[in-house]
């Protein structure tokens, strides 16, 4: 048990210190991204499949969430080790958790001051739901004591934190829509 936790701390430690990409590396996969998303928000509108119906919020919603999708998708199809996919996972939550304090924003402007304070409470025992999630997923899924073992355990791991994380975003993006 000891050997797993220093293995896992080491692990851990390499990833979030030494691996993580430099801004000026993932400067060109935004960039790529924006104009790819420019051009296919300008066809919508253009082509009128964007109208009236679509309100700003929700073409700001589609190009925030599409924004990071495909950023990641791009360096995906460039960067293949395990490293990466761990460093693109890191870029994917830290972008969703942008997103979730953006929108928690615009909700809580939109809301009665009773309601911010239901909404606010609400938030703080979803929090804690995010972290029992993350917590078992680090400490049972990563570790790969009952999958038989492989690099792509702790992957899967926070990939499923990071779901959590993407649905409370359309969660307040469809709270705000409705409101």
């Amino acid at each position: 048990m000891k050997n797993i936790i220093i293995f896992l701390l080491m692990f851990f430690i390499n990833q979030w210190c030494f691996a993580q990409w430099k801004e000026d590396e993932l400067k060109p996969y935004k960039q790529k991204a924006e104009n790819e998303i420019k051009s296919y928000t300008d066809k919508m509108i253009k082509s009128g499949k964007w109208d009236k119906k679509y309100d700003a919020l929700e073409i700001e919603f589609i190009t925030d969430t599409m924004r990071i999708e495909r950023t990641a998708s791009l360096i995906d199809n460039e960067r293949y080790s395990t490293a990466d996919m761990h460093n693109t996972l890191s870029f994917r939550m830290t972008e969703y958790d942008k997103l979730l304090n953006k929108y928690y924003k615009l909700l809580m402007n939109k809301l009665s001051d009773e309601d911010k304070t239901k909404f606010r409470e609400a938030q703080r025992v979803w929090l804690k739901y995010r972290d029992s999630e993350e917590k078992i997923n680090s400490e049972i899924i990563a570790p790969n004591r009952y999958t038989g073992g492989g690099t792509m355990w702790p992957l899967v791991a926070r990939g499923r934190t990071l779901e959590i994380i993407k649905e409370r975003v359309c969660n307040f993006y469809e709270f705000i829509k409705y409101i």
